[in-house]
């Protein structure tokens, strides 16, 4: 606008274009004859008032006009501006550009799939996945891209987003032989003028999650089995130790019973024994073999009654466990027991041997 054309030649007209490739294809298209189009085609022109170069697409056809010779004399250019629309374009590309570089960057799948189940747009994240570039997934069924048996598991949500309902579930997916993943996925439906178009899809890989929480729901079993078997171990230990205290307590009064039953008796032998020989005549006494009886019927008294005060000492030890250990000699010991046997040793004409380290 506010310039004069007609009349002018068209650099003269428009400068500005000399070095645009509009000016080459007018010179084109009057040397050959050939129409030439653009659908977007950017040419700078001069502002009014200022001068200063605005860029600006057009959408032109030009085509020769022949004289009644046949020979070119001119050029009729049909041409409209479509500035608003390639700027929209390159904005909603330039977006969308944004946009593939956010979801290559996320390390979760994101992807569209239209109404036919097809993918329309899918992440770089589907290429560690699936071993294909997201751009030749465009177009493709999902069944091809996931496999069968991955594709039933997801069928039934895929049914939903496409029913209109936003669907979100976990699932494991077997891929393929060497791919299985637990996922968690939503699929959230696109509506234009109440159809729906196709859904997005972001499905999130938590097997980690998965198997830890598997894990962990092992080890609670396993900790609940060691449990278990703990208290079955400690109500026996508890019902042993029942029948310890009760054996220890039986133990205790028959210790009790016997050392005082038994005391009286040993008492009466011992005196019968000094009556018995207080009425030997003395040069009897005296006699080596008369001697040694004596001694051992005296020694085996000795012992009972050792034996009795041992037992009256084991009572007082269950009962307040405050006894203080002591030192035995071994070879008195020994020596005792010895006696105990003495006639079956005579008997059975056996020679004991003992070797005690000091």
């Amino acid at each position: 606008p506010d310039r004069q054309l007609l009349g002018k030649p068209i650099l003269e007209a428009l400068p500005e274009i000399e070095n645009n490739s509009v000016y080459h294809s007018f010179r084109q298209v009057y040397e050959t004859g050939i129409t030439h189009e653009e659908h977007e085609m950017l040419i700078p022109f001069a502002r009014p008032g200022d001068g200063v170069l605005e860029n600006r697409y057009f959408r032109y056809t030009q085509q020769a006009r022949t004289s009644e010779s046949g020979q070119v004399d001119g050029i009729l250019v049909f041409a409209y501006e479509v500035t608003e629309h390639v700027k929209a374009r390159i904005e909603v590309e330039a977006s969308a550009q944004q946009l593939r570089l956010i979801a290559d960057a996320l390390p979760v799948l994101i992807s569209y799939i239209d109404s036919d189940r097809k993918y329309q747009f899918a992440n770089n994240a589907y290429k560690e996945w699936f071993n294909m570039n997201p751009d030749q997934m465009v177009g493709k069924p999902v069944i091809e891209i996931l496999g069968k048996q991955a594709y039933q598991n997801a069928k039934q949500h895929m049914d939903k987003a496409l029913a209109g309902e936003k669907a979100t579930y976990e699932a494991k997916m077997p891929y393929r032989e060497n791919l299985v993943k637990h996922i968690r996925a939503s699929y959230v439906p696109e509506r234009r003028n109440g159809i729906v178009l196709g859904f997005y899809a972001l499905v999130t890989d938590v097997t980690d999650e998965v198997e830890a929480r598997s894990a962990m729901l092992k080890s609670a079993e396993e900790a609940r089995v060691i449990a278990e078997e703990l208290a079955r171990a400690n109500e026996s230990l508890r019902l042993t130790n029942q029948q310890l205290l009760h054996t220890n307590h039986d133990l205790d009064n028959f210790i009790y019973t016997a050392s005082h039953d038994l005391r009286a008796p040993i008492s009466n032998i011992e005196m019968l024994m000094q009556e018995l020989f207080s009425e030997f005549p003395e040069d009897t006494l005296q006699q080596p073999d008369v001697k040694k009886i004596v001694r051992h019927m005296e020694s085996a008294i000795e012992r009972f009654k050792k034996t009795i005060g041992n037992l009256t000492e084991i009572t007082k030890l269950q009962k307040d466990n405050l006894t203080e250990a002591r030192l035995l000699n071994l070879e008195d010991v020994i020596e005792d027991v010895k006696l105990d046997l003495a006639p079956l040793i005579k008997e059975s004409d056996v020679e004991i041997q003992t070797n005690i380290t000091h």
